[in-house]
């Protein structure tokens, strides 16, 4: 018999199609788990589930939920993979993303990442994970994370309001960025990318001002077509 537990990024349709594909292939489909069921239980749920399908003892069921309650805080909250929204609550004005500002997050404001960290890294499952190198790696928000410390979270969450960390992580140019009102200079060169670009490519035009962000060059440009 060969038992295979299906991961939890499917509607019930696709999961049942796909059970009846594994079943066809000589497994043993022991348990399906849809994104339905999961939005409808959490991490107990999941947990639950999990342990039902590999038959573990209630020990390890409550030790998934201990560890995996204080990493969805962290993976929302914390990182290079966090929550888009939360990412722009923090974000400095000039590169905040205007589609983004009327969805704060207050979730995360709401937690002491610091603690929350902490918590995480003191859980049986965390040291036992630790224990194994090749475990390491999943001892963090997400595979792109440095290690955690206690206070990485905090650290970076610094860095993005204060540096504005692109996806990947490195800081975006602030020094020479202006606020305020447009100079005649920046509007000529803005006038001319517009021309050369059209409206469809802002971060083109930005790279020519070099003295405006994306979202600026969004903004100005929006107000610039309605004035016309």
């Amino acid at each position: 018999m060969r038992l295979s537990l299906l991961p939890p990024y499917h509607t019930s349709k696709e999961a049942a199609a796909i059970k009846s594909s594994l079943e066809k292939q000589g497994h043993d489909v022991a348990y399906v788990q849809d994104m339905e069921r999961l939005k409808g239980g959490g991490i107990p749920r999941i947990a639950h589930d999990f342990a039902f399908g590999y038959d573990l003892p209630k020990d390890d069921e409550d030790e998934m939920v201990e560890y995996f309650s204080k990493w969805e805080i962290l993976r929302q909250c914390c990182g290079e993979q966090m929550s888009k929204y939360w990412k722009n609550d923090l974000t400095p004005e000039v590169y905040k993303k205007l589609a983004l500002k009327d969805h704060p997050h207050p979730f995360c404001a709401d937690h002491d990442i610091d603690e929350i960290e902490k918590g995480f890294m003191e859980t049986k499952l965390y040291s036992k994970l630790d224990a194994y190198p090749n475990m390491r790696p999943f001892n963090k928000p997400s595979l792109r994370d440095g290690e955690l410390n206690g206070t990485y979270c905090s650290s970076y969450n610094e860095r993005i309001k204060t540096q504005a960390l692109n996806f990947y992580g490195q800081p975006l140019p602030m020094e020479n960025i202006r606020t305020g009102n447009w100079t005649e200079e920046e509007h000529s060169i803005f006038l001319e990318g517009l021309k050369r670009h059209g409206s469809s490519k802002p971060s083109k035009i930005a790279k020519m001002l070099e003295t405006r962000t994306v979202m600026q060059v969004y903004t100005h440009m929006k107000d610039y077509i309605q004035q016309q």
